[in-house]
């Protein structure tokens, strides 16, 4: 698993840096800005949204594993002679993921949806970008039971990050939000015996299949959609009645 997530890390970067290269070859060419770079920054405010993100999708997660088990779907365990397995793990996980949502937020919440709104209304070119963004990870869940829910919430997770995105107008708290996302998932949720953690939520579902699942997928997708209708009345004035996008502050 170490080895696989530093491969991750590593692909991953290569790919943003093409994305980047390609971008930028655009903008020089074409004069198009394009470039995803736009909106990644190492400056104080950025920094800050960059680990709000973290902070904010690790709290959803806890949330949802502590609702889940709450309502009997998972197992909360403790183990505290595997916390040095489980940092060492988190590490390696984080720099892998970090690739990820450096390529992945960059592509489709810095270009893709950079150049929709060229063409279409601000909501469209969110709703575009997010329907894309879920269907691409399809292949991702072909082992999973209930895949087309897997893939609802991934567009609504493409949805809401587009939404902040273009509130923000910065990829640091949504590439924040995103690498804790995914390392939250793959360190507590994943049931797996690769290796030993010391906090982690125990899908129900494997000690007793009672069909649970769908139960609590429909949970996340429950909370997802609630998360997204927020979103989209407090930032109403940015996304509904804006005719044309403007990224001029980028």
């Amino acid at each position: 698993m170490l080895v696989d997530g530093l491969a991750n890390a590593i692909i991953n970067l290569i790919l943003f840096t093409a994305m980047v290269s390609y971008a930028k070859y655009l903008q020089l060419t074409r004069e198009k800005n394009y470039t995803p770079l736009a909106w990644i920054s190492i400056k104080k405010h950025d920094i800050r949204l960059f680990f709000s993100g973290i902070i904010l999708a690790l709290f959803y997660k806890l949330t949802v594993g502590l609702l889940e088990t709450i309502s009997g779907a998972m197992i909360f365990t403790i183990d505290q002679s595997s916390i040095i397995d489980s940092l060492i793990v988190t590490l390696v996980s984080s720099i892998g993921f970090l690739g990820v949502a450096l390529f992945e937020e960059g592509f489709f919440r810095g270009y893709l949806m950079q150049v929709i709104l060229r063409g279409f209304p601000i909501f469209l070119a969110i709703f575009i970008q997010a329907v894309i963004f879920g269907l691409i990870h399809y292949i991702n869940y072909l082992d999973h039971p209930h895949i087309w829910i897997e893939i609802l919430d991934t567009i609504l997770i493409g949805l809401i990050f587009g939404l902040i995105v273009i509130k923000t107008k910065s990829l640091m708290l949504v590439i924040g939000a995103h690498l804790m996302y995914n390392v939250a998932e793959e360190i507590i949720f994943i049931d797996s015996h690769e290796f030993n953690r010391a906090i982690y939520f125990k899908n129900y579902v494997t000690l007793n299949t009672s069909g649970r699942l769908l139960d609590l997928k429909s949970l996340e997708l429950i909370i997802l959609s609630a998360i997204l209708l927020l979103l989209i009345l407090l930032f109403r004035k940015d996304i509904l009645y804006k005719k044309v996008y403007s990224d001029t502050s980028c």
